[in-house]
């Protein structure tokens, strides 16, 4: 790679979370949630997500209006835990009302099998029978570029390759980089 620049500007985004205490992730019927946003999963009709945030919630809602039977497993206490806007949370927590979705909060995975996802509450174990599974997990920092260009260029890293968070906080970031060159 050759480039002549005066700043590289690093935005490379981030990338889906694995849960590693959770067994059985590697199975093919199991795929992220950017997966299915990007229509890049073939999924079944019976479907579990792992994790109940934004993410979680959307693409719940975007399987629900396809036909598709959707179960939300959620480790806090409720879905939505983060803080949004007040009109986004409503409008969402509305959708979600949707007679296709069933959510489970203060549960945890912890295995996926063929057909089943297993889930611990109040420390007994439960089946949720699916035949494909969504992780939504959250997200991690993809900065392997940027680590490996900081000391060798004058680079700048911008977004959720710093630190993930909403798209408005790394628009402002990425805004403020600009302005100031």
């Amino acid at each position: 790679l050759s480039y002549n620049a005066d700043l590289v500007v690093h935005a490379t985004g981030s990338s889906p979370l694995m849960p590693k205490a959770i067994k059985g992730l590697n199975q093919n019927h199991v795929f992220t949630a950017t997966d299915v946003l990007q229509n890049k999963a073939l999924l079944g009709q019976q479907i579990t997500i792992i994790g109940g945030g934004l993410v979680a919630c959307e693409t719940a809602v975007v399987l629900a209006n396809k036909g598709k039977q959707v179960t939300i497993i959620e480790m806090a206490e409720k879905i939505l835990p983060e803080p949004l806007f007040i009109q986004n949370a409503m409008m969402l927590n509305r959708m979600l009302q949707h007679p296709n979705i069933t959510t489970k909060t203060s549960a945890k995975v912890t295995e996926v099998m063929e057909d089943k996802v297993v889930i611990e509450v109040d420390g007994h174990k439960e089946w949720i029978e699916c035949d494909s599974v969504v992780v939504a997990a959250g997200f991690s920092p993809n900065n392997r570029l940027y680590q490996s260009l900081k000391e060798k260029t004058n680079i700048v890293n911008v977004g959720d390759s710093v630190e993930v968070r909403k798209v408005l906080d790394a628009v402002h970031e990425a805004y403020d980089v600009v302005l100031n060159l």
